[in-house]
């Protein structure tokens, strides 16, 4: 479906939403955009007039730089999701972008794959991650809205996610898939990950909806070269039977 520039998946209520999150996609060089749009101003928390979203492309200067250097119609423009209140716009938007990782990501030349020069109101610093003064900005924005109270009505089963219910066309997967293609962790990332999670013990719960998800999986065995046991490849590894340092024996032409 189509309402005036934007693709969506799904019949939009703009009267009973909010706003929407949106991605812009430029189809000759790649870059996307990750943004979000009010259907209606406001005045004392009351609606006033509808706003331009349907003919709305960005506050991005470069964005609209390059509508009018390529032409409108080699963008595209597509709604992710409807949100029923600004705060829970605000924060999507921003999961959405950390998410797409929008200030580091580059492709095979180095050039970067996102238009977005920020996250939320957090300016991006050339050059740098994330500044610690920027890391701390939007924990305290996050937090305030816990504070708040703007997820109180809200439970965390699924059921308010915006895709609860619903799949992503074959299209949009590719689209995602394309855009990941040939990306890789950063070994500072996948450090700092490592850190966290160390000495973090799993709850009972965690391990019971770990053990319920790999029922009726068919597990991959390895054999020992070394002293010819048969175990899962986890256990394998655990206890040294996965290389040339079985503990069962010292070389491997005792086999």
């Amino acid at each position: 479906m189509k309402t005036g520039l934007w693709h969506h998946n799904y019949k939009l209520d703009p009267h009973n939403s909010f706003g929407f999150c949106y991605l812009i996609k430029n189809t000759i060089n790649g870059k996307g955009y990750i943004g979000k749009k009010q259907y209606y101003s406001y005045k004392k928390k009351k609606k006033h007039k509808e706003s331009n979203w349907q003919s709305y492309t960005s506050s991005s200067k470069s964005v609209n730089e390059d509508i009018e250097k390529y032409g409108i119609d080699n963008f595209y423009f597509e709604i992710l999701f409807e949100t029923q209140t600004k705060a829970w716009l605000t924060y999507m938007e921003i999961k959405l972008q950390y998410d797409y990782n929008v200030l580091v990501e580059r492709d095979e030349n180095g050039e970067r794959k996102w238009y977005n020069g920020m996250i939320g109101s957090v300016k991006f610093i050339p050059g740098h991650m994330w500044a610690e003064d920027s890391k701390k900005k939007l924990s305290e924005s996050v937090t305030k809205m816990w504070e708040v109270g703007v997820f109180k009505d809200r439970n965390f089963d699924g059921t308010n996610n915006p895709m609860y219910g619903r799949k992503h066309t074959e299209e949009t997967k590719q689209k995602w898939s394309e855009s990941r293609t040939g990306v890789k962790q950063s070994n500072d990332h996948i450090n700092k990950r490592t850190l966290k999670n160390t000495g973090q013990k799993r709850t009972l719960e965690q391990k019971n909806n770990m053990a319920k998800g790999q029922l009726g999986k068919p597990k991959p065995k390895h054999t020992c070269l070394k002293c010819g046991k048969t175990m899962s490849i986890m256990n394998a590894k655990r206890y040294g039977h996965y290389d040339e340092t079985c503990k069962q024996s010292k070389t491997i032409s005792d086999c």
